[in-house]
This record gives C-alpha cells, sequence and structure tokens, in this order.
C-alpha cells in the first residue's frame, strides 16, 4: 500500500513538473527532406546582450537532440536546415486586481437636523510580486531561401544558482521544444 501510495504522489508530481510547449510550421514544406544542418549565426537587435552560457548550454541540447534524431551537423555549405534560437527573460509584476483589501467606515448623526458625516478608510493586504517569465524559442530555416518553416518554444524556469540544475533545465526544455520536431504530416 505504501509504494502504491508513494507512487501516486511521484505520477502526480512528475505530470505536474511538465513543459508546456507550442509550435508553428509551414504545413507546405516537406520536412522529409531534411538530412543535415548548422547553427545561423543572427545579430540581435536592441537591448540583448549574448550569453555564451546560456548560448553553450543550447547548442549542445539541440545538437544531442537531432543526432538522437538522424540528423546531421554539417558544413554550412552542405545543409538543408539552419537552427536558430532565441531566449528571452520578460520582469513582471504581479496585477493590482490581484490584491485584496479590507477597510472601515465611520459615521454619525449631527445635530437635529440630522445631517450625516463619514469617514472610510481602506487598506490594501496581499503583496505585490515581481517575476519572470523565460520563453526559449527554437527556430528551424529553410537554406535554400532563409525562410522560418519551423518554430517551438516553450515559457519554463530555466536559470538556477546551481549551474548543474541550469544545464539539466535547459537539456530537458530543448527535450521537450524537439520532440514536436519534425512535425507529423496528418492524412
Amino acid at each position: 500500500m505504501k509504494i502504491f501510495i508513494i507512487s501516486s504522489f511521484a505520477i502526480m508530481f512528475l505530470s505536474c513538473s511538465g513543459v508546456s510547449v507550442k509550435q508553428d510550421y509551414d504545413v507546405k514544406f516537406d520536412f522529409s527532406k531534411l538530412k543535415n544542418f548548422s547553427w545561423q549565426t543572427i545579430e540581435e537587435k536592441g537591448p540583448v546582450v549574448r550569453n555564451t552560457l546560456v548560448e553553450d548550454r543550447v547548442h549542445e541540447s539541440v545538437d544531442n537532440q537531432l543526432s538522437a534524431k538522424g540528423f546531421k551537423k554539417a558544413e554550412i555549405d552542405k545543409v538543408d536546415f539552419f537552427v536558430n534560437y532565441h531566449y528571452l527573460i520578460r520582469a513582471l509584476t504581479s496585477s493590482e486586481k490581484d490584491r485584496i483589501s479590507a477597510g472601515f467606515g465611520l459615521g454619525s448623526s449631527i445635530g437635529s437636523d440630522n445631517t450625516f458625516g463619514s469617514l472610510g478608510v481602506g487598506i490594501p493586504l496581499g503583496v505585490r510580486t515581481d517575476y519572470e517569465i523565460e520563453t526559449l524559442v527554437i527556430d528551424i530555416i529553410d537554406s535554400t531561401n532563409g525562410k522560418l518553416i519551423w518554430r517551438g518554444y516553450a515559457q519554463q524556469k530555466l536559470l538556477n544558482s546551481k549551474p548543474e540544475k541550469t544545464n539539466a533545465n535547459f537539456a530537458r526544455v530543448v527535450q521537450a521544444i524537439l520532440e514536436k520536431f519534425p512535425p507529423s504530416r496528418k492524412r
């Protein structure tokens, strides 16, 4: 009985910790012709700082996942598709409408002419929460025309104070994203 209870909790925990992945792709493209890939370097615009630690983690994880699927890394002039990624961190604050307020009021009747006066005070309760959303996007680009043919992305907590956990987080999320590549053809 103990094993059953422990197993049930483990299954519930693992099912709640899954990575939600979204994808978009060109439904007219024939993904079966893709065999060889290389990384495409794109200069980022805006306030983006290149993080070589993240870059190394993503490259290693993507290379491993694509190799496991039978794709070969090749020289740029011998590839069918390019791979690119974007890693975004967005800082947010919890919404004001999620906060709770408490208040009290006082009232009295003044004088014989029944005039009425009152005072009310409200105090917001709860804590404003600042948090980050991390998004990892993986793009597959057709090498013949430079068009995006597949995109997969997930929002998940990736960075951790321990580099080993960060490595594992990136590997897990990349695997989840690339499970959907190449997309299956529905007949």
